[in-house]
This record gives C-alpha cells, sequence and structure tokens, in this order.
C-alpha cells in the first residue's frame, strides 16, 4: 500500500491521467490493454492511438472558438451535445487540458451497465394488454425510444418480422456509427417493448456516454418522441441521489420536454452495500459489519468491476482507496486516486478472476481527510457480495426523479396473490430518501433474442410498452398522465400503498372506460357502543367502506398524487361546523370526533381520489354529558379544562420510546401526576432489534421508519398509540407527545452517536435543520418540496388519527 502520494489537478480525471501515464511509460499497447482494463474503448488514426476524452464546459456550452482550439492541439472533435463534448485525443496532447479555464473536468466515459439478469423476459397475457390488443390498441401512432447499449442483431429480427416497426437511429460521432455492435441487449428490450405494443414506431438509439445521451434527447424531442425506454444503470456521475451529469440530461427531458422514462432499477440488490464509516478497531479499514472489515466477493463470474462512491460530490475532503485480496491475501487490484477537493469521491477497479485465487476480499481504507458523516456505496457489476444491502440499490438514472422506475417479479410467480419481487430488484429509498421504485413487471419469460431469463432490463420495456397502449388510448396523456395511470393501475403486493421494493405494485394495463368513481359505500358508527348516546369529549368513531377506489397511497391525502383525501363535517346544535380529517389504518378508513356541545349533531363523510368524489349525507347522533371535564386549554393566566376547572400540571417526561412498554398511567393517578411528555417516535428512525438494553424497541418503534419506507406509517406502532391514548384518558393523564426529535433540528452530527453517520441526523428529512424549516416550502435551498409535503401528511395522519382525545394535551 503506497503511504503517501502526489496530487494530480482536479481538471483530469483519474482513470484518464492512468492512460496518459501508462502511454508516456510504455506505449500503444499497454495503454490500450490498461484502457481495456478500465471498461473504455480506444481509436487509431493513421496508425496513431486516440482517447475518447468527455469535457464538460463551465458554462455548459461548448462554443466554436473552444472546438477550433481542441483541432489545433491536435484533438479530433468527434460529437459535441448541449452540455458535453467528446473529442479523440493524442494520449501526449492530454495534459494540456490541464487547467484550461473553459473546462471544468477531463475524463473518460461514465461507465454503464446494461441491467440484465441470467436471462431475459417479457409479458402480455399476463398484464392484461393482451385484452387491450383485442379492444384494438396496440400503440399505433406512438413513438418510442429505445436507448440502450448495443443492438447487435438487429438486421437478423427485423428480417424475422419480429421487430416490423423499427427506424435506426445514427447520432453524430464514430460510436454511433455502427448500431450493431456493443450487445445484443437493446435488441431483446426492443423485442419486449413490441410485444407489449405492436404498432409503435420503436426508434433505436445507441448511447454509450453522456455526449450520445444528451444527443439522444435533443433527437427524442425533435422527433416528437413521448415515450423513452433505458435499461441502462450508470455509475459514479453522482451519489445517486438526483443529481450528476447522467441524472441531469434524463430529467430535463422529462421536466422540460415532457418524455416519460422506462427505466429498469437494475439487478443490483444482491451486488450492493451502503453504510456510514465505521472503522471501531481504529485502523482506518471501513467495517462492512461488526468486526468485519472485508467484503467476501461471493460468486464467480470471470470479469470482476467494482465502484466505489461516497457523498462529497463537489468537495472530496476525504481520500479513501479501495483494495482487492486474493486468498492468499495478496493485492490483486487497487484504484487509489488523489480526493482532495474538485476530485470526483470515487474509486473503481477491473480484473479477472481465478477460480483458483477464490475467495477474493475488498476493503476499503481511509487514505486521508475526516470519515465523519461519511456515507459510502459499492457497487459491483457481475458478481454478489457478502452483506449487500437491497435498499438503495439504484445507479443513475433510475434514481432521478424524472424516471418511472421498473423492479421484477418472476412471471411464475405472478398470479399469486402477494408475489415475491426478485431478490435482485433494486429497491428504494434512493440515496437522498425519496421513493424508489414506481412499479414492478414480469420477468422470466420468453424473447427471440435470448430465450427464457430474467432481468429487470426486461421488465422495465413491458411497461414502456404500456404506457404506449396509454398514450394511444388518449394522445392528450403528459408524461405525469402516464405515471399516475400506471401507478393508479397496478395492483398493490408487500406492504399496504406505495412501498420501496414493489413500488405501487405489478403492472396492470386496461383502458379508461371511465367507469364508475369512487363511492362511499356504508358509513357506521363504531364507537361509542351506543351511537345514540355520544358523551361530551368522548370518542366517536366512523367505519367507513369505500368502492372503486383508484387511489394507491392511503397515507396521502392528495388525489392529484395517487392519494385520497377523506374528511366530514360535523354539525353541533348550535350551527357550528366542524371539518374532521379521517385515516388508514392498515385494514379500513376511519373517521373519529369528540364533540364538545351536548345536543344533537348531524354529519356528512366527502371522499376524493382521482376518478372523482363522493359524499354520503344523513349521519346524526347526541352529545350526552357525562360529567367528563374535557380538554387543556390555556387561559390569559394558567391552564384550566372546558369544564372551566383550573389544571396544575404534575408529571415527568418519558424521554424514550424503549424505556418501558406501558407507561403505567394508574401508578401516575395514585401518586398524583396527570401530565407526560411522551416521544411517540421520530419518523424518519431506523427500527433496530429487541435487546436486554432496549427491550421493547419493536413495540415502540417510530411510526415512519426507514424501513417501512417514508409515506408509509408503521400501523403496529400506530396500534400501540391507540392504546396508549386511550388508558391515558382513563386515567385522567394528559400527554405532550414529542412528534419531532433533537436530530431532525440539527445540521451536525450529534455528540452521544458514538459514529460519524449516526441516523440521528443521516436521515431523509436531514436539509430541515430549524424548526422554522418545518414551515417552508424551500426550507433547504430549493429541494425540499417532497420533504414538505411528507412532513404535511404525517401531522395530518397523527391530527386525524389521534387530535381527537381529551388526553392529548398539546
Amino acid at each position: 500500500m503506497p503511504s503517501a502520494r502526489a496530487a494530480l489537478g482536479a481538471r483530469i480525471g483519474t482513470q484518464l491521467d492512468d492512460l496518459v501515464s501508462a502511454h508516456q511509460q510504455a506505449g500503444n499497447e499497454i495503454c490500450e490493454e490498461l484502457a481495456e482494463y478500465y471498461g473504455q474503448q480506444v481509436y487509431y488514426s493513421n496508425g496513431k492511438l486516440l482517447l475518447p476524452v468527455i469535457l464538460e464546459p463551465v458554462d455548459g456550452t461548448a462554443r466554436d472558438e473552444d472546438l477550433d482550439a481542441l483541432e489545433r492541439i491536435g484533438g479530433q472533435v468527434d460529437a459535441v451535445s448541449d452540455s458535453f463534448i467528446r473529442v479523440l485525443m493524442p494520449p501526449d496532447k492530454v495534459l494540456q487540458l490541464k487547467g484550461n479555464k473553459h473546462y471544468r473536468v477531463a475524463r473518460m466515459a461514465t461507465l454503464a451497465l446494461a441491467d440484465i439478469g441470467p436471462n431475459l423476459s417479457e409479458s402480455v397475457a399476463l398484464t392484461g394488454a393482451d385484452i387491450v390488443h383485442g379492444a384494438g390498441i396496440d400503440g399505433t401512432g406512438v413513438k418510442v425510444a429505445v436507448i440502450d447499449l448495443g443492438f447487435t442483431g438487429l438486421a437478423a429480427r427485423i428480417a424475422e418480422g419480429e421487430l416490423p416497426n423499427i427506424v435506426i437511429v445514427n447520432l453524430p460521432g464514430t460510436n454511433d456509427d455502427a448500431i450493431e455492435t456493443g450487445s445484443s441487449h437493446g435488441v431483446g428490450v426492443a423485442e419486449h417493448l413490441a410485444d407489449m405494443a405492436p404498432g409503435a414506431e420503436i426508434h433505436c438509439i445507441k448511447a454509450v456516454d453522456t455526449v450520445d445521451l444528451q444527443n439522444a434527447t435533443a433527437y427524442i424531442a425533435d422527433n416528437n418522441i413521448r415515450i423513452v425506454n433505458h435499461s441502462v444503470g450508470w455509475v459514479l456521475a453522482s451519489y445517486y441521489d438526483d443529481t450528476g451529469s447522467v441524472n441531469v440530461v434524463v430529467n430535463n427531458s422529462r421536466d422540460n420536454d415532457g418524455v416519460f422514462w422506462s427505466l429498469s432499477a437494475g439487478n443490483s440488490a444482491l451486488r450492493h452495500w451502503r453504510g456510514g464509516w465505521v472503522d471501531d478497531d481504529g485502523d482506518d479499514f471501513l467495517d462492512f459489519a461488526t468486526n468485519d472489515d472485508r467484503l467476501d466477493i461471493t460468486t464467480q463470474f470471470t470479469t470482476v468491476q467494482l465502484f466505489l462512491n461516497w457523498n462529497q460530490y463537489g468537495n472530496s475532503e476525504t481520500d479513501l482507496d479501495l483494495y482487492i485480496y486474493d486468498k492468499n491475501d495478496l493485492v490483486v487490484a487497487s484504484s487509489t486516486g488523489p480526493q482532495s477537493g474538485a476530485e470526483t469521491p470515487s474509486e473503481a477497479v477491473t480484473f479477472t478472476l481465478d477460480t483458483n485465487l477464490t475467495p477474493y476480499t475488498i476493503e476499503v481504507h481511509a487514505f486521508s481527510g475526516p470519515t465523519a458523516d461519511l456515507d459510502i456505496t459499492l457497487f459491483s457489476f457481475n458478481n454478489n457480495v457478502e452483506h449487500a444491502v437491497a435498499a438503495s440499490a439504484l445507479m443513475d438514472p433510475a434514481n432521478a426523479h424524472g424516471t418511472y422506475t421498473v423492479g421484477a417479479i418472476n412471471q411464475a410467480g405472478w398470479t399469486n396473490a402477494n408475489p415475491s419481487v426478485a431478490n435482485y430488484s433494486g429497491n428504494g429509498p434512493t440515496n437522498d430518501g425519496r421513493q424508489k421504485p414506481n412499479i414492478t413487471a414480469p420477468d422470466g419469460t420468453d424473447s427471440r433474442t435470448y430465450g427464457a431469463s430474467f432481468g429487470t432490463s426486461f421488465s422495465a420495456p413491458t411497461v414502456a410498452g404500456a404506457a404506449a397502449l396509454l398514450l394511444e388510448e388518449d394522445p392528450t396523456r403528459t408524461a405525469g398522465d402516464l405515471e399516475a395511470r400506471l401507478t393508479a393501475l397496478a395492483q398493490d403486493i408487500g406492504a399496504p400503498g406505495i412501498d420501496m421494493v414493489s413500488g405501487a405494485g405489478k403492472l396492470h394495463i386496461e383502458l379508461d372506460d371511465q367507469g364508475s368513481p369512487i363511492t362511499i359505500s356504508n358509513v357506521a358508527i363504531d364507537a361509542p357502543v351506543n351511537p345514540l348516546q355520544t358523551p361530551r369529549h368522548g370518542k366517536l368513531e366512523l367505519d367507513i367502506t369505500l368502492a372503486d377506489v383508484v387511489a394507491t397511497k392511503f397515507f396521502n391525502a392528495d388525489p392529484a398524487d395517487n392519494g385520497i383525501d377523506l374528511n366530514a363535517t360535523f354539525t353541533g346544535p348550535d350551527a357550528s361546523d366542524w371539518d374532521v380529517n379521517g385515516f388508514f389504518d392498515g385494514s379500513g378508513w376511519h373517521l373519529r370526533f369528540s364533540p364538545g356541545l351536548t345536543g344533537a349533531w348531524t354529519f356528512t363523510v366527502t371522499v376524493t381520489d382521482a376518478s372523482g368524489t363522493d359524499t354520503w349525507v344523513g349521519g346524526s347522533f347526541t352529545c350526552v354529558d357525562l360529567g367528563d371535564p374535557g380538554w387543556p386549554r390555556l387561559t390569559d393566566r394558567y391552564l384550566e379544562l372546558s369544564s372551566g376547572e383550573p389544571l396544575f400540571a404534575v408529571g415527568h417526561n418519558n424521554g424514550w420510546q424503549y424505556d418501558l412498554e406501558v407507561p403505567s398511567f394508574t401508578d401516575m393517578a395514585a401518586n398524583g401526576e396527570n401530565l407526560m411528555s411522551y416521544w411517540m417516535g421520530v419518523p424518519w428512525a431506523e427500527r433496530a432489534s429487541t435487546s436486554a438494553a432496549e427491550p421493547y424497541w419493536d413495540d415502540r418503534t417510530a411510526i415512519e421508519n426507514l424501513e417501512q419506507g417514508l409515506g408509509n406509517y408503521n400501523q403496529e406502532a400506530c396500534q400501540y398509540l391507540d392504546g396508549l391514548v386511550e388508558r391515558a384518558e382513563t386515567n385522567n393523564v394528559y400527554l405532550l407527545p414529542a412528534i419531532w426529535s433533537h436530530g431532525q433540528l440539527r445540521d451536525e452530527t450529534h455528540p452521544w452517536s458514538g459514529s460519524a453517520n449516526h441516523w440521528w441526523y443521516n436521515n431523509p428529512y436531514n436539509t430541515i435543520t430549524t424548526p422554522t424549516d418545518f414551515f417552508l416550502t424551500d426550507a433547504g435551498g430549493g429541494n425540499d418540496t417532497e420533504q414538505w409535503k411528507l412532513q404535511k401528511h404525517f401531522l395530518r395522519y397523527v391530527m386525524a388519527r389521534w387530535g381527537h382525545s381529551r388526553a392529548i394535551a398539546g
């Protein structure tokens, strides 16, 4: 292991600098071998080796004078897009780019992986597309683009009639003149799409770097193509958090040009590790698990490609190195590029596996710089790894907000009541905490190119084909409309509602027959037992049965976002109206209300989702006074109850959600206590295993946690709080529930954590760092809209489920 290294210029990428050095020291042959090792292609012109260099202009635009300058120093400008330049450069001329004020970076191409499993897949009948075809909808008049790494065998499939409606696109540059190179992956993808939408016009576009990708989006916009399939994952361009060159290109296409992007979730759930920096023994090597700083490569695919990066894009102050050892503890591959500011926080290795030297192990070494707050990701292209982390196993652009990301379910189990998502299918959330995937589709079926096989590469074009059918049915549909319709039609599996494994559920396609909108089929009073005698300040609970529901997000009250808005208006004896929201408890819909006036009450119930609105009228009950003193309230000088009695609060703080299983309210009452501050669990906390030190953690898990997934509420925890509130009421104890914790109101590591990457700070809401930020839609500088929506839904749910109770003091 090297003990020191010289810093390189920040504008020359590490791989490019290595290739230049190899050429200087050993000539063309060694330089070409190293390029192949890095997964890069070189070119020859008049016997002279040329390296394809990607340039990113500082102002985002390639100027004519810059292109002329590149030609003058010996470069051949191969292709130009809106934001990138690909220039073929002799290795001895590359260093003239170092320090050039016109370019942010000069680098080799970002590597991409076709999201293919051991075989490939497609499905028509399982998703209902055959019925849609029978109704005369087959994608006719719809243009769809397949952007892929290669289309070997395309001409043969066209000649066989397998792909009857193909347009071959040649983008600018030498990379794309021969579309039948690279691999046959794009052909298999196109077959799946064509089976779903046989009338659609499919444009095949080969793209091997961001120059091609951006030029492809320009072609798509110019040719009025509304749908794209991209079954490719790109590594190291970002920290998989909706940023970086690849995501920016795709998001611009979706947001500015209105293009629907179907994206494979990838097959990396068993080939991915993510976690914070932990080094319990202080040896400067990352612990992948407790007392384990070696990560085994557990399969034996011959070519091993590993990609490490961490959360310091834009300011890489920490320098990490990547080492691979064989069974004899010898280093067989390493990546030790410098990171000291502008360099990309990443390392990558490629080597050929020798089965006689297995098992191979991976180490990550902290060469220099702080390790506090580091979040680290490792992807393997071909081989599974020990301690794999399925969560957040999403490359670019599957994590982009502008993509509709698709997981895979084996077609053999598709018709099961609750089929399992493939164990290799990429899970969410994204590294910045957003929901992915969006949906799942079948794999394990046949294609002409590959035969029976598996992989999200081929579940994605099934969804793209479904989108084409929906667009033919209604050509006015926007990309957002297509996303919403696919989500609404999906059949829920796994956790109720949208989750981080299956998204909205499994793909189902049907025509919009403008069927019945959502209806309230029944409203029943569940509590009290005698509904005509509801106690003043007591709980009235309505059980509501809904029919013809198209919404899929049951904890989301926004119908425009596939949610359900359920509420009731209660009219009291004095003709005052009280509006109350409903909630979903994991199995049904409910409304809770506590009347404050005695006499006759009436109520109506209204529900809205994307299909329409329905109102139920005619509800009534009588409120009687049984002597309940009512809710705490603040007067000018002191606290009092609704009855007018003064309230002298005496109590304690139950600060930890795992201190005890059931607070003893009877003991509190016997000791003269009537108030307890109670931590109901922060919305983002991780669920941990029960231990002797924390025996009730599982019972007291946070309502919204990383395991449950953002926007989904743990119903075991909610039921526990139901009982807690009822017991408090019975014993006349008032609760002060803590909805947020100190961890959400910090912008630095908590000193108690014992680890730089503690979950108190590293949470999906971590740009909300002050109390006032919770009430702003732009708290963290322009990227908090989704966080604010999640907070609003969470607050609404808390109020709807427990806000009725007189035990809630504030």
